[in-house]
C-alpha cells in the first residue's frame, strides 16, 4: 500500500506541534470512524458522553483527525459483542469509563481539548448510560460514488442488426468515508443513450458477491449495435 504523505503534511505538522500536550483525542479503530477516546499523558483513557453534541462538535473532532467534516456514528456498532450479539467484531472495543460530557465547540474549533469546552463527568449532575459514548464518522466528502470498471460482452445474432450480451461493472460507494454494503444499499442500472435521451434496459442489475460486480443482460429487442 502506497500513501502520498503530501496530502497530510498540514495535519502532520499540526500533530507535531501538539506532541507535548497533556491530552489528545483518538478514534479507537485508528481509522476515520469509531468511539472518541481521550488519551492523557499518564496513560489514562476515557470517553465522552454524547449529550448535547451536534454538528460543530463532530466537525471539530474530525478536523483534529485530519478530515474536513463528520457525522455522529452509532456507538452500538462498536460496543462489545456480548452486549448485542453472540459474536464480536474486530472493531468491537472494551469501552473505557466516561471522562467528559456536555462538549461544546464553535464552528471554527480545530483542537477539541484547547478550543472547546466540556465538563468533567465526575462533576456532572446528569448521568450518562452505556450506549451514549460519543462516536463519529469522519470524511472529506459526504458522499462518493464511482464506477471504475465496466466490461461489455457482445454476440452477433443471425438475421438481426443488433447484438445480445451482458455488461459487468464494478462500483465503489461511500458515505462519510464508510464503504456501503453494495448488495443492501446500492442499486445500479443499465441504460442506453437514444435520440430522445436515456432508455432503460435494466433498472436492477444483479449483484454478484463473489466477483463484487453488477451484471445486466441485453437482447436484440434492446436495439444495441
Amino acid at each position: 500500500m502506497y500513501v502520498n504523505l503530501y496530502h497530510y503534511v498540514d495535519w502532520i505538522k499540526d500533530a507535531m506541534e501538539r506532541a507535548n500536550e497533556d491530552s489528545w483525542l483518538e478514534l479507537h479503530t485508528g481509522r476515520n470512524h469509531g468511539i472518541v477516546m481521550v488519551n492523557k499523558m499518564g496513560g489514562d483513557v476515557t470517553t465522552i458522553c454524547n449529550d448535547n453534541v451536534g454538528k460543530d462538535e463532530v466537525n471539530a473532532i474530525c478536523r483534529e483527525q485530519g478530515y474536513k467534516m463528520g457525522t455522529l456514528a452509532n456507538v452500538k456498532d462498536y460496543l462489545p459483542g456480548d452486549m448485542r450479539r453472540k459474536r464480536r467484531k474486530k472493531q468491537d472495543v472494551d469501552v473505557p469509563p466516561y471522562g467528559y460530557t456536555n462538549l461544546k465547540c464553535d464552528s471554527e474549533a480545530a483542537h477539541v481539548m484547547s478550543d472547546c469546552k466540556m465538563d468533567k463527568y465526575e462533576d456532572s449532575e446528569v448521568p450518562c448510560f452505556d450506549g451514549q459514548q460519543l462516536a463519529v464518522k469522519c470524511a472529506d466528502e459526504v458522499w462518493s460514488f464511482k464506477m471504475f470498471y465496466i466490461w461489455p460482452q457482445t454476440r452477433r445474432v443471425r438475421g438481426s442488426d443488433y447484438v445480445r450480451g451482458r455488461v459487468n461493472c464494478m462500483v465503489h460507494a461511500q458515505k462519510y468515508g464508510i464503504d456501503l454494503d453494495l448488495k443492501s444499499h446500492v442499486q445500479v442500472g443499465l441504460v442506453k443513450r437514444g435520440q430522445e435521451g436515456l432508455d432503460e434496459i435494466d433498472a436492477h442489475m444483479k449483484y454478484r458477491k463473489t466477483t463484487n460486480t453488477y451484471v445486466a443482460k441485453f437482447r436484440p429487442a434492446d436495439e444495441i449495435k
